[in-house]
């Protein structure tokens, strides 16, 4: 309101110092130029009255006296300005009446009649009205009467104008600082510990930009605190369940209650595997965060690759009884890619062991490749008809820790593969995505990857 008010009040100024000095500077010219034609109306109307010039100074005096007449203006009496200064002269320059120091009869020089007004009749001029520059200063009555009702009229004009520019900058300031205020509760809020926090967005100015930026924002960090605690909650579970069981075998055969026969070692050791891979996982996991995992990237054919996956993982399949196979539309030589083959395998087994795991008895499940590059990279795609996505769970699938099946986090599942693949097929430059048609409707996840 402040910015508002200084500025109103700064152009007001601005705008009568500007139009004083235009009409103290102008005016007076302007009330010379109609005196000017005043006088030649009157010599115009002479002319046609009078054969010759004769009595034309006493005619000129009783227009224009030179001491001029009172008259009243509101409440004080006036005197009539006189405009004797001007002169006038015949068509050959000889004064008709007084000018400055010249008399009736003499002759003008040429360099005063620069300004002179002709008064013309029947297409010749007859005669000339000649300004004097000293007559400006008689134009003060005039003058100061019109600049009074401009001064005026500016006057509550820049009220006016100071008072909308109050008014508008109030209701400026309240429509700003209303989303300003909701971005300062909610960030407040946020510190106290209230993550997630969402404002009204109700423009699309800066201000608006503003709240859907922080409304992201703060979704996105109650999101990750939300991770942050599952992933504390899930670490916890499924490092301690082998531990309990390592250390609760390792207890009994301490105690002699048992001994170390091979089914309890077998144990044992499935349980430290687990562990292993968890390690191993949470380890792949933070080097891809730190763009620190190393890759060995080579040229692959994945038309001569991705049969040998398929062949790897056939056993696994039929143990399920699903049918596993790759699909090849085309007998075109495809480009290669340029992958670290052990990470690129790591991410199918996860694609695949997956599939299999969702993809019910009799089902079948496709890896086979997109022909169509696009932006230089290629496709890799897992389709399956198995028990498929939920649309609500979709957009989180990659998601650490995350799981659609709630029943996997009892099986030791640790829901780190899919957020494993994405981290693996970024750092080799590509891209994952998953799509489903919904519930027992199967699911495709693609990979694209570049190009050599």
């Amino acid at each position: 309101m402040l910015s508002y008010l200084g500025i109103a009040v700064v152009t007001a100024a601005l705008i009568y110092g500007i139009t004083q000095y235009s009409v103290t500077r102008r005016l007076a010219r302007e009330l010379l130029s109609t005196d000017l034609q005043e006088i030649h109306d009157e010599v115009l109307l002479w002319y046609e009255t009078e054969p010759n010039w004769d009595g034309f100074e006493q005619y000129y005096l009783s227009l224009h006296p030179e001491d001029g007449a009172e008259f009243v203006q509101g409440n004080r009496t006036q005197q009539r300005v006189a405009t004797l200064q001007h002169g006038v002269v015949d068509h050959e320059r000889r004064a008709l009446v007084v000018y400055q120091q010249y008399a009736i009869g003499d002759i003008l020089p040429q360099a005063l009649m620069t300004q002179a007004l002709p008064v013309m009749a029947a297409g010749e001029t007859i005669a000339w009205v000649v300004p004097d520059e000293l007559a400006l200063g008689n134009y003060e009555l005039r003058q100061r009467l019109y600049v009074e009702n401009t001064n005026f009229v500016l006057g509550w004009a820049s009220v006016a104008a100071v008072l909308i520019a109050l008014l508008i900058g109030w209701l400026l300031s309240k429509r700003i600082l209303k989303p300003i205020t909701a971005l300062t509760e909610a960030s407040e809020a946020m510190a106290s510990g209230a993550l997630e926090q969402a404002v009204p967005v109700s423009s699309r100015d800066e201000i608006g930009v503003l709240a859907s930026r922080f409304n992201a924002m703060s979704l996105q960090v109650a999101t990750s605190d939300q991770q942050r605690r599952d992933l504390t909650a899930a670490i916890a579970h499924d490092l301690s369940t082998p531990l309990h069981v390592v250390s609760g075998y390792t207890e009994i055969i301490q105690d002699n209650i048992a001994s170390a026969t091979p089914e309890t070692l077998s144990i044992m050791a499935s349980e430290l595997e687990q562990l292993r891979r968890l390690v191993e996982d949470l380890d792949t996991l933070a080097l891809t965060d730190t763009n620190q995992l190393s890759l060995n990237l080579e040229p692959v054919h994945l038309d001569e690759y991705l049969p040998q996956i398929v062949a790897t993982y056939q056993t696994l399949a039929e143990a399920n009884d699903v049918s596993l196979a790759y699909q090849q539309s085309s007998a075109e030589q495809l480009p290669t890619v340029l992958v670290d083959r052990d990470r690129l395998t790591q991410i199918l087994q996860n694609l695949l062991s997956n599939s299999v795991r969702h993809t019910p008895s009799g089902g079948n499940i496709y890896l086979g490749l997109d022909f169509q590059t696009r932006d230089s990279c290629l496709g890799i795609y897992v389709e399956d008809n198995g028990s498929g996505i939920l649309p609500e769970d979709l957009p989180f699938i990659f998601n650490r820790f995350y799981q659609a099946d709630k029943s996997r986090s009892q099986n030791g599942k640790m829901g780190l593969g899919l957020s494993i693949s994405k981290g693996l097929v970024e750092a080799m430059g590509g891209k994952i995505s998953a799509s489903s048609k919904g519930p027992n409707l199967g699911a495709i996840f693609t990979i694209s990857l570049p190009l050599a």
